[in-house]
């Protein structure tokens, strides 16, 4: 058996149980058919694939309840064959464990941050154990064409053992995150603050250039909303940047004009935010007080220079109420430098969570859930698309759920990354126009 087929199989075999229940106690898949098209099979095939078709619509199926996103077309439950392989939910359980120890770590004198990490590095060595087993599993088993029952077991025992894990996991971060705001973010916040959040976890790189311009500039082509940038031919009333303030940043030689018309204007605009910008401060778990703006953004190219840079922003959508802030290259100007830094951040931050609501988790994570149940349920195992399809759709579902669960509840991951209360981000993800199918083949 080859190693793909093991990691298929021992998803077949033992499900998954952070979410799922007990182990199948299946044996191998069974062989896929060689892909046809529906006109192309005589009546009998025709017939048998029009039956798997009605299993599988009874097997997935559609809901606009989920718990934490109603409104959202999902899978009113995960089946058996979307559950990850259990290599999979090795790696996964031990970088969240990983994540784990670090954010326990981060609160200092703390007596459940110390009992917590007792448990959380038994758990690291009880994941060890599990990866050693499941290595000496699949190295025994390669090249085998079906499995042993006791092989079986020993999976199901394998994929039992990282559900306990799992639930383990979840009550030590909920324990955590019930503690409240961490003691070093209660008051004014400082750079030397957040970077003592990262405590075994190397902190990234980047984080010691946050304040250059040009990153700032390239940030928004090789970040992670490319697409919201747009070129722009003029600039709308609600940004009314004047041609002195344009050729005060970049240079008494370019204008406004010329640069509109030569096609080097671009605008940021992220008025989409919308209720994921609430006005006024939030109060966030762990983070205290925080805010997040619809910030407008203009970039230009200079007449000869081929690379983006940041020209002003303005920290909202109405004028009157929110100043343009112009570039600032010199450390010198105290006042100037620090208030265009504090607007490069209010960018930073509607892009963080535009991106994480709208382009990833909507418009990838839940998008993709719709293509995954529509393939299932209206494509035959045996299509030539469902084939396709299949491998690139595969744990779509899975995640999903999980999700669901620990990242767009209260008192979780997404409560606490994102700013917006979370059942204001749940109520954007439902307003995403999602895709239909009815079609069977």
């Amino acid at each position: 058996m080859k190693r793909r087929d093991i990691l298929k199989w021992s998803a077949s075999a033992g499900g998954l149980g952070l979410l799922a229940g007990k182990p199948s106690t299946a044996s191998a898949a069974l062989p896929v058919l060689k892909p046809t098209l529906p006109q192309k099979v005589d009546p009998i095939s025709a017939t048998l694939r029009r039956l798997e078709l009605v299993a599988q619509q009874a097997t997935y199926l559609w809901t606009e309840s989920h718990i934490n996103l109603a409104g959202v077309p999902m899978g009113a439950v995960v089946p058996l064959g979307e559950l990850p392989a259990v290599e999979h939910q090795l790696k996964t359980v031990s970088k969240a464990v990983e994540a784990a120890i670090n954010f326990a770590a981060s609160f200092a004198a703390s007596t459940l941050a110390s009992s917590s990490l007792l448990s959380l590095d038994s758990l690291h060595t009880r994941i060890a154990g599990l990866q050693a087993s499941f290595d000496q599993l699949a190295a025994q088993n390669a090249g085998l064409l079906s499995l042993p029952a006791a092989v079986l077991t020993l999976l199901g025992t394998l994929t039992s053992s990282l559900g306990d894990v799992g639930t383990q996991l979840k009550q030590i971060h909920h324990d955590l995150l019930s503690q409240g705001p961490l003691g070093a973010l209660n008051g004014p916040k400082t750079v030397a603050q957040y970077d003592a959040l990262f405590v075994t976890i190397e902190k990234p790189a980047i984080a010691q250039i946050l304040h250059d311009n040009d990153l700032f500039a390239y940030m928004r082509v090789g970040g992670p909303n490319p697409t919201l940038l747009k070129k722009a031919s003029s600039l709308p009333t609600k940004f009314p940047l004047g041609d002195a303030q344009y050729r005060q940043v970049m240079g008494s030689d370019d204008s406004l004009a010329d640069a509109a018309a030569a096609g080097r204007l671009y605008l940021l605009d992220y008025e989409g935010l919308g209720d994921m910008a609430p006005a006024g401060p939030v109060v966030k778990p762990l983070t205290g007080t925080s805010y997040v703006y619809t910030p407008i953004a203009l970039f230009a190219r200079p007449k000869n220079g081929r690379s983006l840079v940041p020209v002003a922003i303005q920290c909202g959508q109405n004028p009157s109420q929110n100043p343009i802030f112009l570039r600032v290259d010199d450390a010198a100007n105290a006042e100037a430098y620090w208030a265009w830094q504090s607007a490069k951040t209010t960018v930073q931050v509607a892009d963080f969570n535009y991106h994480e609501m709208f382009v990833h988790l909507g418009r990838t994570h839940l998008v993709s859930e719709a293509f995954a149940m529509a393939t299932q349920r209206q494509l035959a195992t045996a299509h030539p698309l469902n084939r396709l399809l299949s491998p690139h759709l595969e744990g779509a579902m899975f995640i999903n759920e999980f999700a669901t669960l620990i990242i767009m509840a209260p008192l979780t991951t997404g409560d606490v990354i994102l700013t917006a209360p979370i059942e204001r981000c749940s109520t954007n993800a439902a307003a995403i126009d999602w895709p239909t199918t009815s079609t069977t083949a």
